[in-house]
């Protein structure tokens, strides 16, 4: 009982002390000044725009779905479908996190107010991911570098308009950046004892269940995660090391995902790792006259088995899947077209928000020149972040840093995740907040390479070395 006692006290002190460093920082130090800004900013315009924006969803669309699986859920009656049959259509993740501020909503004096609840959801973990996305820039590459990527993500258009939407994209990104965190936070370079500092068994295990929580919201972060175990396997060089600690990270990730996959061979009768829609969106990217993004063809979706689920909703999966394989093999040399193609759609534009806001026409509510209005905002942010985000990538990619490297493949992963699907411009919504912190590179560096260019500044003098030490890591 001593030992924990002393162990409750050392934990206790620690505690006040990183807090204490935290008001220090604070009200010494400039970038911690404008990281918290941004956090509190970043609170207050999301804030105003649920306020503003929030709408119960009209129409059949993702919205309408994901909040009936979240009634469902909350109401105790499982994973169901319109039918009430167990479903696994769309991945649980962000369904089975919404049942829980529903729940909240059924069962207590707050209001029943099911969309709004969504969005205080969205709020909260939209405004941690701002500190966080500040934070990894601080971790990854100094004070500066993360106030600005903060600045950056409290004030892109698309991630404040998300925050009002019963829709992935702001969970995931909250999911995909606290896993990261947890992954990079220490560095991984050098050794003690013969052996590689980090990242430690217990980091790897708690990223693990992040990551495949991230996976039950949108399966489509696998290829990033799989990049991820190629950052670690060069930042180990050690074989055993790596394999360790890559059966770690994966089978944490796999605690988390299996369960589900268990559950869908028990109730569905079938193995399905996640979602059963797959199928759809394999053959909505390869069919005749695939022209890269969203199209319902014929193709796909004529003489489908009768609607009988969930063994229709299986049945369905692998027959659009078997279509969709069939046209690839039959026409291989039409998938680099497609995967430019898709690839320009992906980073087409970034307003898709306005339309989901709108239930993509059903709810049209915004006039048109409001809409006009948002599009450019939005577009107006995105194409310099992206542009800056590229040029910060590769002053990334030509360091040595293997931390750096792991964000510089999970940016890479997300953004081929699309390539044997299709293109939308939503896809790309989960790489913004990491483009932040590369995009922030350059900014942060440009009041001191202003300095270089002064009458009288030498380049090699103390002004030059000030760049070095604001832009490398503490």
């Amino acid at each position: 009982m001593e030992g924990h006692g002393r162990r409750a006290v050392s934990r206790a002190r620690a505690v006040r002390a990183t807090v204490g460093e935290a008001i220090g920082r604070l009200r010494r130090e400039r970038p911690t000044q404008v990281l918290a800004a941004a956090v509190l900013g970043g609170f207050v315009v999301r804030l105003v725009w649920i306020l503003y924006a929030t709408r119960a969803p009209a129409g059949e669309h993702d919205p309408a779905f994901y909040e009936a699986l979240a009634r469902s859920l909350a109401a105790g009656d499982g994973y169901a479908g319109p039918t009430g049959q167990p479903t696994a259509y769309y991945p649980p993740g962000y369904p089975a996190a919404l049942s829980v501020v529903v729940w909240l909503v059924l069962h207590t004096p707050l209001p029943d107010d099911v969309p709004m609840a969504g969005a205080a959801l969205n709020l909260v973990v939209g405004t941690v991911s701002i500190a966080l996305v500040g934070l990894l820039g601080r971790r990854l590459v100094g004070p500066r570098v993360g106030a600005v990527a903060a600045v950056l993500v409290a004030l892109t258009p698309s991630l404040i308009m998300y925050t009002g939407l019963l829709l992935t994209e702001t969970l995931f990104i909250g999911v995909e950046l606290s896993a990261l965190a947890v992954l990079l936070w220490r560095p991984w370079s050098g050794e003690s004892g013969g052996r590689p500092d980090a990242p430690s068994a217990r980091r790897l295990a708690v990223a693990g269940v992040l990551f495949g929580f991230a996976l039950l919201v949108r399966p489509t972060f696998g290829p990033a995660f799989v990049l991820l175990l190629i950052a670690l396997a060069l930042a180990w060089r050690d074989a055993r090391h790596w394999i360790r600690g890559t059966a770690v990270l994966v089978g944490a990730a796999a605690l988390i995902v299996v369960p589900w996959t268990v559950r869908n061979f028990v109730q569905l009768h079938a193995f399905v790792p996640i979602s059963t829609n797959t199928g759809d969106n394999l053959c909505i990217g390869n069919h005749p006259g695939a022209p890269g993004s969203f199209a319902l063809p014929d193709y796909c979706f004529r003489e489908l088995p009768p609607f009988d689920p969930p063994a229709s909703e299986v049945e369905q999966n692998r027959l659009l899947t078997e279509r969709a394989l069939e046209w690839m093999r039959q026409h291989p040399g039409e998938q680099a077209r497609l995967v430019a193609w898709r690839t320009y759609f992906t980073f087409l534009n970034d307003h898709e928000a306005i339309r989901a806001t709108t239930s993509y026409g059903d709810d049209p509510w915004l006039s048109p020149r409001r809409v006009e209005v948002l599009q450019f905002w939005a577009d107006a942010v995105y194409f310099p972040l992206l542009a800056l985000g590229a040029l910060g990538v590769a002053a990334f990619g030509a360091g040595r840093s293997p931390r750096r490297l792991a964000l510089v493949l999970v940016i890479t992963g997300i953004a081929i995740a699309p390539w044997p699907f299709f293109g939308e411009p939503r896809f790309h919504v989960p790489l913004l907040p990491l483009l932040a912190v590369p995009a922030a590179l350059p900014l942060a560096a440009f009041p001191e390479i202003r300095r270089w260019f002064r009458p009288g500044v030498r380049v090699h003098g103390t002004e030059a070395r000030d760049v070095g030490h604001s832009l490398t890591p503490e």
